[in-house]
């Protein structure tokens, strides 16, 4: 239904890949669209779909159908490979030490009824520990 021509260009850095189908003539012949992905069309296993980038492909859709409108009859698309950056290692940072330069102050033992009086404008209640029997 399709024919299909890849070239590779400067040690497969760019992939282009063009497919093309010929014109519907009459109204009994099957109509086509092409809508799976060109890269898969690739037969060389040594070029994987990750090392490439889209840069370009056809707006109209690959069909056999005379609409000129929505379809057209042939279409490239144009892979180019990524880029290889060295990724930069982070250092790591120096923790720092920090001390406690506010020193906590430990209240001194008081009276009861201060605590009480304390908890009630805290608004803190007591719970007491209720056994049960069986």
């Amino acid at each position: 239904m399709y024919e299909k021509k890849i070239e590779y260009d400067n040690k497969n850095e760019t992939i282009k890949i063009t497919i093309s189908v010929k014109r519907r003539k009459k109204a009994t012949q099957e109509k086509f669209r092409f809508y799976s992905d060109p890269f898969d069309l690739i037969d060389d296993k040594s070029i994987k779909r990750g090392e490439y980038k889209l840069i370009s492909s056809p707006s109209l859709t690959i069909s056999n159908i005379n609409d000129k409108i929505k379809y057209t009859q042939t279409g490239t698309w144009v892979y180019k490979k990524n880029e290889t950056r060295k990724t930069r290692t982070r250092k790591a940072r120096a923790k720092k030490t920090t001390t406690n330069k506010t020193e906590v102050q430990v209240p001194k033992a008081s009276s009861a009824s201060s605590r009480k009086e304390e908890d009630k404008l805290l608004g803190i209640e007591k719970l007491e520990r209720v056994s049960v029997e069986t």
